[in-house]
């Protein structure tokens, strides 16, 4: 079973948001930081199956202290990361 890193961010009132790095499209929310990432488990597997379907290879996981891709860091407003984890797809 592959991890994927994912990146937490707080947002103002609204919780958290997690986004996988190697996944375009693949974000997820959460009032609280556990049901953020709770929530990103079934996004990630949900959007693994979605590729598996449509026969698109897996990427490959990368490091959590890899450098983030410019789709991710040059948006607008700017990303504010409070955390960086590896998160596995639910079972």
């Amino acid at each position: 079973m592959r991890a994927y890193r994912a990146i937490l961010e707080a947002g103002d009132e609204s919780g958290y948001g997690v986004v996988f790095p190697e996944l375009p499209g693949c974000i997820s929310v959460g009032e609280t930081r556990e049901a953020a990432l709770r929530n990103a488990a079934e996004a990630l597997q949900l959007h693994l199956e979605g590729l598996e379907a449509d026969g698109i290879p897996f990427p490959e996981p990368r490091r959590l202290d890899a450098p983030l891709p410019s789709w991710l860091t040059d948006g607008i407003p700017p990303y504010r990361e409070t955390e960086r984890v590896s998160i596995a797809p639910k079972p």
